[in-house]
């Protein structure tokens, strides 16, 4: 009796794990998954991608005026604007976006880097391409990771400072798309050291001339 339950038991394992296997291996409907050249030369045409910085860093500098609470232009006036906002302008300390608020910098930039991350860790594994196309394709897109976290270790940790950079805090390095890889806060120089070593990389493989300015160019 005993010997049977566990037969039964195996059966049934087995037979949830080939159901899980089959599962997996279905496409979801109206998705793309990468697989030729052309589908991740489609993800680098993204237009978000040309997207650089949002414009409420703007309210971190001198640049930005805004009137008296009655300002004839409503669009002005002071009491109109978020509340990130208006700490920004008054220069506040501390934290300046609320909890659980979006951040239209922070969260654009890591997802760019992970469509990056999606075309350097797979791109060299399609068929359908040669190896210099594949090789370009890789390097534009170590450019734009490159590019997004000069962009982010600039906005979000210290100034690069030689005598403290490697124990400044930067910001989260993530070089997988995988969703459920841990997110470790570098230092500043490690973040700068990624963005060389993205740009060293890249050089040798990007193109002289290319289609459009929104793709990168050795010089």
């Amino acid at each position: 009796m005993i010997k049977q339950s566990i037969i039964s038991i195996f059966a049934g394992l087995t037979l949830l794990l080939t159901s899980c296997d089959k599962y997996l291996d279905v496409k979801p409907k109206g998705y793309t998954i990468p697989e030729k050249f052309t589908d991740y030369e489609k993800l680098l045409n993204n237009l978000s991608l040309t997207r650089a910085v949002s414009a409420y860093p703007n309210w971190l500098t001198d640049d930005v005026q805004t009137g008296v609470e009655n300002d004839v232009s409503k669009s002005a006036r002071y009491n109109s604007y978020s509340a990130f906002k208006l700490r920004m302008y008054r220069f506040e300390s501390g934290q300046i976006m609320d909890m659980g608020a979006q951040d239209s910098q922070w969260e654009p930039s890591y997802q760019h880097i992970y469509v990056y991350n999606t075309v350097i860790n797979n791109i060299m594994n399609v068929t359908d391409a040669t190896d210099k196309e594949k090789r370009r394709l890789r390097a534009e897109a170590q450019v734009g990771r490159a590019f997004e976290y000069m962009i982010l270790v600039n906005l979000y940790a210290k100034h690069y400072d030689p005598a403290t950079a490697n124990t400044d805090l930067g910001v989260p390095l993530v070089l997988s798309e995988d969703i459920n890889t841990t997110y470790e806060r570098v230092s500043v120089a490690a973040i700068y050291e990624q963005v060389k070593k993205d740009l060293d990389a890249a050089t040798p493989d990007l193109s002289d001339k290319v289609p459009n300015n929104f793709h990168p160019t050795k010089a």
